[in-house]
């Protein structure tokens, strides 16, 4: 796993690597897509834009996790001006 300070961190990609969008069909149960119906017209958008806002927020977390226990390996001590240039290569 590698380190990304928070300044660095890129948007999660709504791309494949390739410049198409990608696709990915997925069944849910009935209760479940039920739910997921209603929170689209709740929020007048379509099932798949809910979906995929969810995933990308689901992804986003992920990320602010891993910082935080790489912060949490290097001691949650404050890092100066200095190595944050260098870290990011500035």
């Amino acid at each position: 796993m590698r380190f990304i300070p928070v300044a660095r961190r890129r948007r999660i990609p709504r791309k494949s690597h390739l410049g198409e969008t990608a696709v990915l069909n997925v069944k849910f149960d009935e209760d479940l897509g039920a739910a997921i119906d209603r929170a689209a017209r709740r929020k007048k958008t379509s099932r798949a834009a809910l979906v995929r806002a969810a995933v990308v927020s689901y992804l986003e977390d992920l990320a602010d996790v891993r910082d935080v226990k790489a912060a949490l390996k290097e001691g949650g001590r404050p890092v100066s001006l200095p190595e944050v240039k260098r870290r990011l290569g500035l």
